[in-house]
């Protein structure tokens, strides 16, 4: 029988080749998560997921050597630049300038946080990214530690997050989607025939918080002349907004989406099976 190969098999193989690799457990969005830690040049770690390599290995019958020149090209591809200063996470400017806010499934985590008011059982926190045009570098959550250390009040923190969340909104018509990535032909229908929209941000991760730009909601409904929208929890990436859907639809709605949480969104990165009906 053949041995099955595991995350210590991978650690051992990086440290050999002379990277500083160890194995790491984390929460995210309430789910504890697996993974390697590999330390980069400039001091700051990449935390990978090593499900995928380990399933070629063991089910897919890849060569041991070809998951780990895979893995170790990811890493190299999605770390942060040698001249990313890491002096600037100190920064109280840069930090500031980088603060946004993210929704997650209610928890107990030491974060910078509130309740949210949608979707129930989720809360809002604070996080620090930093983006190569639109690919994440660098992702951080935010605790009251690292708030002392840089000489940000809470209050301070939350009202620059609110506004560079409300500069990185960005909402798209489905028919857009499925014309631009989906690269299907749409051109009978037009924006009434699907009156569907997701609302992310500019780098379509952790995007579900614009939801909690009531500015943002409120032009988009009246460019839309309706007075409530329909907000289904797509993923704490996501959000769709229904502008045409009656509330009596609403429990099917939920249903709908907790098909699709369950079926097609994994778990670290479900939100809510709750619908919401913002009004103006």
């Amino acid at each position: 029988m053949l041995k099955m190969v595991t995350r210590t098999d991978f650690v051992e193989e990086l440290v050999k080749r002379g990277y500083d690799a160890k194995i790491w457990e984390k929460v995210k969005n309430g789910v504890p998560v697996s993974g390697i830690m590999v330390a980069g040049d400039n001091g700051i770690s990449s935390f990978i997921r090593v499900d995928r390599y380990l399933d070629d290995i063991n089910k897919n019958r890849k060569s041991f050597e070809s998951a780990v020149e895979e893995f170790i090209d990811y890493f190299k591809r999605n770390k942060l630049e040698k001249e990313f200063d890491v002096t600037l996470l100190s920064n109280k400017e840069f930090v500031l300038s980088h603060l946004s806010i993210a929704l997650q499934k209610a928890g107990n985590q030491n974060l910078v946080k509130k309740p949210c008011a949608y979707f129930g059982g989720v809360e809002q926190f604070l996080y620090l990214s930093t983006y190569n045009n639109k690919e994440i570098q660098l992702y951080a959550e935010i605790n009251p530690d690292n708030l002392v250390h840089v000489g940000v009040s809470e209050e301070e923190a939350w009202e620059r997050a609110k506004q560079n969340l409300h500069d990185s909104i960005e909402i798209w018509n489905m028919l857009d989607i499925l014309r631009e990535k989906k690269n299907m032909d749409v051109s009978q229908f037009d924006e009434e025939d699907i009156p569907m929209y997701i609302l992310s941000n500019k780098g379509n991760s952790h995007g579900a918080s614009g939801v909690l730009d009531e500015e943002i909601l409120r032009e988009f409904a009246k460019k839309h002349h309706t007075d409530k929208l329909v907000l289904l929890p797509s993923s704490v990436h996501e959000v769709i907004i229904l502008t045409d859907a009656d509330e009596d639809e609403l429990e099917s709605m939920k249903h709908l989406v907790a098909a699709v949480n369950e079926q097609e969104v994994a778990p670290e990165d479900q939100l809510s099976d709750t619908t919401t009906i913002w009004k103006l």
